[in-house]
């Protein structure tokens, strides 16, 4: 995400909101600074890192752990995809109402933005 997204999004955070922030291996400082902020703000913050160790344990409460014997990114892929997946199904099956009517704003939205697009 650019410098000016990230601004413009962390200024609607507040106590209602939710964040989730991945944290895998080589654990970059600007993810543990972007957890604080958003603390600070009062925001919720569920983590997913790969590792009972790694440095965002320190900094939030809610942290899955993604854990396997290689130290590469790339291979914990399926894993994490698997995983986001799985979220996103729990979070639309709580309230399905809701979700149904946030996909049919996005189909609209995307089929007028493509024929307003391709004119």
């Amino acid at each position: 995400m650019e410098t000016s997204a990230l601004i413009r999004k962390l200024q609607v955070i507040d106590d209602s909101s939710l964040v989730l922030i991945i944290s895998l291996h080589r654990y970059y400082n600007d993810t543990l600074h972007l957890a604080q902020e958003v603390l600070s703000r009062g925001a919720k913050v569920i983590g997913i890192t790969d590792s009972n160790v790694a440095p965002l344990h320190e900094v939030i409460d809610t942290c899955f752990v993604l854990e396997q014997k290689e130290l590469s990114t790339i291979d914990l892929m399926p894993a994490l995809v698997t995983f986001l997946n799985s979220l996103i199904v729990g979070m639309m099956s709580h309230d399905i109402a809701y979700y149904n009517e946030q996909r049919l704003k996005f189909d609209d939205f995307q089929s007028s933005f493509i024929a307003n697009r391709w004119r």
